[in-house]
């Protein structure tokens, strides 16, 4: 979806230049926040599963493979 641009506020406007410039960014920073906001997905459900590096198996013994070794393999895919 494409979000049109707005243009900023008359607070903003008349603020910019002025000492309160600063205050006035943020201002505009939150109001762009509170669009985007409406927009958003949202948070995620859980995070993306860790991989293990190749040097990371090459350190394990083998117990360790045999308790990791379902990881093991999707890491391996992620390997190149």
């Amino acid at each position: 979806m494409q979000q049109q641009i707005q243009p900023i506020s008359e607070q903003i406007h008349d603020a910019v230049g002025t000492p309160d410039a600063e205050s006035a960014m943020m201002a505009q920073a939150e109001e762009q926040n509170a669009r985007n906001a409406q927009c958003a997905a949202g948070p995620g459900g859980s995070a993306p599963p860790e991989y293990l590096t190749p040097a990371q198996v090459r350190a394990m013994d083998r117990r360790e493979v045999r308790d990791h070794y379902a990881l093991i393999i999707e890491s391996m895919k992620h390997w190149q």
